[in-house]
């Protein structure tokens, strides 16, 4: 298991497409891909094989991170170390609660991370962040 931290923009073309493959196909997350291309990723690897990543969208002192496992990794500590290695870099991140799975476990690492993960409902912002991502593109 390997992490790598950078850029979304420095990533070779390949890893880029590779990335935005493991996404939800119509997710937000493809709009901020291409609306903030420097903002911050961490890439959980097995061997050559993306496990994981997380994008982190800094908006003033508030850093978002929108996470991603492949399915045939999830449950198996993915999404936690990738909140763990965000937390080496930002004082505090929020997560999304967009469905029972999300709201869970965002609420597992605010109870680990009391004073450092904030929760949002996705549904009740996210016009915020979509409309955000529009005025970058």
């Amino acid at each position: 298991m390997k992490i790598v931290k950078k850029r979304f923009s420095d990533w070779d073309n390949n890893t880029k497409r590779k990335l935005k493959y493991a996404t939800l196909p119509y997710g937000a997350l493809r709009h901020f891909i291409r609306a903030f291309p420097d903002s911050p990723t961490i890439v959980l690897f097995d061997e050559e094989r993306i496990m994981g990543w997380a994008f982190a969208l800094p908006h003033g002192d508030e850093v978002s991170l929108s996470i991603f496992v492949h399915s045939r990794y999830r449950k198996k500590g993915v999404a936690k170390r990738l909140v763990v290695e965000a937390l080496e870099d930002f004082l505090t991140i929020i997560l999304f609660g967009w469905d029972l799975v999300s709201r869970n476990f965002s609420q597992k690492m605010q109870v680990l991370y009391p004073q450092r993960v904030i929760i949002k409902d996705w549904w009740k912002c996210h016009q915020q962040y979509v409309d955000m991502a529009e005025v970058a593109l």
